[in-house]
């Protein structure tokens, strides 16, 4: 295979990949239930506002405090800046940032097929995972700990369909806030991963609604989907002198930020404001777990797939560490639905959610009733037989003592 196809290849799949991925978390999205917890609209309220307002600030925040635009600019082979040059030799020809006007231009002091060629292209993926929801994956986590499911569906349903106008908005006020004319972003990956997003909810949204009996199928599909691009972005950054074993401690620092600082802000938010225990865990839940698949499409597509996979990758094993043990916490500390001094394993196999548990006890209520109404039968039935007075069966010589009386 020509080596120039197979960076292409790899785009290809990544983009179908995140399209089966977005399709089929929207496709599990349950329209009754969400509007049964639609009025819980203060709860779904913080929901949202830690999705599309606190968690991007946070990570623009992040990136400016720990500089991720400027990395990749001190290595071997990276770019020098010419501000205001109108050429640049990359690769032979004029090269230009594809960023605002196209005015900035870089020029190569080394290997020009190098992945440190590319500025800041941390800076971007980062924004990008802090501006995604991370749709019915957290459902997951609610489910298994005993928060509040039903109040994360609502949630899930209301940022599946505001983030076809929300990530596209903030994308555009956070990279031009960091300086999208000093790093460089990639308009044309970034914009076809939005377009897919936005595509993917609006077919999922539809066939959720027309074909309910088959969610089951497209959980399934998001699934293989998501673990499928996740072994991509690891196989691609972890084969790299520039993955992720390569990057320095603020890279590290930076990416895990906006995922512990979410997580403990919307938590205390939810609390501040008066919501119930389970449904503070599912905001903070919410709030911090995001959709790494997106991002790992963008930087698979990107001129430097190993560095910029590097974030996702990494923040992904931020989050699943930030929610278990904020998850164990929680059900230690009384505020799940399930019993705090019970094993963990029966946690994690019984389900405690209010309206299964309701469901459940009328079940067994039935069944009380049922055993009690069998039992007084049968009580019934031996009173009647020890009345009835006992009464020997006449013998074979009935015949005779008739004809003897007669």
């Amino acid at each position: 295979m020509d080596p120039d196809t197979v960076p292409l290849l790899i785009s290809v799949v990544s983009y179908l990949l995140l399209f089966v991925l977005i399709f089929g978390l929207a496709g599990t999205v349950e329209y009754t239930e969400f509007r049964k917890q639609f009025k819980a609209w203060r709860a779904i309220c913080l929901g949202f506002f830690g999705q599309f307002v606190v968690l991007p600030f946070l990570g623009f925040c992040s990136v400016k405090a720990f500089r991720l635009t400027s990395l990749g600019g001190g290595n071997p082979g990276a770019r020098t800046r010419h501000p205001g040059e109108g050429t640049g030799a990359v690769g032979g020809g004029n090269a230009t940032t594809g960023g605002a006007g196209g005015n900035s231009t870089y020029s190569t002091t080394g290997a020009g097929n190098d992945d440190s060629v590319v500025l800041g292209v941390e800076a971007v993926i980062l924004m990008l995972i802090t501006s995604s929801p991370g749709g019915s994956y957290s459902n997951w986590w609610c489910f298994l700990f005993n928060g509040d499911l039903a109040l994360s569906v609502a949630m899930t349903t209301v940022s599946s369909m505001a983030s076809v106008f929300m990530l596209p908005l903030n994308l555009a006020i956070y990279l031009n806030a960091a300086g999208a004319d000093g790093i460089d972003v990639e308009y044309g990956p970034l914009s076809i991963a939005v377009a897919v997003v936005v595509g993917g909810i609006g077919c999922g949204l539809f066939v959720s609604r027309q074909f309910p009996s088959k969610r089951h199928v497209f959980h399934t599909s998001a699934n293989v989907a998501g673990l499928s691009l996740i072994a991509l972005g690891i196989a691609s950054t972890s084969g790299s002198s520039e993955g992720l074993f390569a990057q320095p401690w603020s890279f590290f620092a930076g990416v895990a930020a906006p995922c512990v600082v979410g997580l403990a802000s919307s938590f205390i938010m939810s609390w501040a404001a008066g919501l119930t225990k389970p449904q503070c865990m599912s905001v903070g839940i919410e709030t911090c777990y995001q959709n790494t698949a997106l991002a790992l499409s963008v930087a698979l597509a990107s001129p430097s797939p190993a560095r910029a996979a590097a974030v996702p990758v990494f923040y992904q094993a931020v989050q699943v560490v930030c929610l278990l043990t904020f998850s164990l916490v929680s059900w230690k500390s009384g505020w799940t639905y399930a019993p705090a001094e019970i094993s963990l394993w029966r946690m994690i196999v019984t389900n405690y959610q209010p309206f299964f548990m309701q469901e459940t006890e009328l079940v067994t209520q039935e069944l009380e009733k049922t055993a009690k109404m069998v039992k007084a039968a049968e009580e019934a039935l031996m009173s009647k037989r020890n009345l009835v007075p006992f009464q020997r069966q006449p013998s074979g010589g009935g015949g005779s003592d008739g004809g003897g009386g007669g």
